[in-house]
């Protein structure tokens, strides 16, 4: 367990590093193309390579404190897409902000822009090539995240095929609704393949489900209705520190 620990901090420290190396290049680059196309530069290449330090290490601040690091992708992977988005576009804006408070380096707002932009794109990239090499490893070592989704109505399948077919680091281990033990699996076909998970229990066996499966995060796809009847097995699950969330009913 302690290596698995281990290995899975290395994993987000390189994620980490990812993160800031694509930030940071991408500021380079914006230099060296606008010294290209214009001939010259307002400011040199060390000030340029600080402000370029100085915008990546915000960004990744940024992350953590919008727990992007934290958080992993739902369906489509939307949700850590929209946290991502905003801490950069914060981290961009202070960035932006120090250029315009230290008038006196000359800073080029198209250079700086560019880079921004071009930053961007480069996380984007970097972390899509990030999670294509490190998921089947995540798999081998068992350090994908367990996800257990609540309800193995039409929600519920839907939600897992998106996980399915999503990037993430993430894996479903099951269902729990309440026509078990009359209903045993949950069934869902993508392209020519069928994927198959087990139905582990009912509701009630929330709590005793997630301690016994290990798993990272639990994901409702209840109506209104039953949400609200099962409140108080929500905040059980709440207590015992497992990220949780509800997919939006009609």
């Amino acid at each position: 367990m302690k290596t698995k620990r281990s290995f899975s901090a290395l994993l987000n420290t390189l994620l980490v590093t990812f993160d800031f190396v694509g930030v940071y290049s991408a500021y380079i680059l914006a230099f060296y193309v606008y010294k290209e196309w214009f001939g010259s530069s307002p400011q040199n290449f060390e000030t340029i390579a600080r402000l370029a330090v100085i915008s990546a290490g915000l960004g990744v601040v940024a992350f953590f404190l919008s727990s992007v690091y934290r958080c992993q992708p739902g369906p489509l992977g939307l949700d850590q897409l929209r946290r991502l988005l905003a801490a950069y576009f914060w981290s961009g804006l202070v960035a932006f902000s120090l250029t315009f408070f230290t008038k006196s380096q000359g800073y080029s707002r198209l250079m700086v822009s560019s880079g921004f932009i071009v930053g961007i794109l480069f996380v984007l990239v970097g972390r899509a090539i990030f999670v294509r090499v490190s998921k089947p490893i995540r798999s081998s070592y068992s350090l994908n995240r367990k996800i257990l989704i609540l309800g193995a109505g039409q929600v519920g399948k839907t939600l897992a095929r998106n996980l399915l077919t999503s990037v993430g680091y993430h894996e479903v281990t099951g269902f729990l609704d309440d026509q078990y033990p009359q209903l045993q699996s949950v069934s869902i076909r993508v392209g020519e393949k069928d994927y198959f998970w087990p139905v582990l229990g009912k509701l009630s066996d929330l709590e005793k489900t997630c301690r016994s499966h290990r798993i990272n995060e639990v994901i409702v796809a209840m109506t209104k209705a039953a949400q609200a009847l099962h409140q108080d097995l929500f905040d059980k699950v709440k207590d015992l520190s497992i990220s949780f969330s509800i997919v939006p009913s009609a």
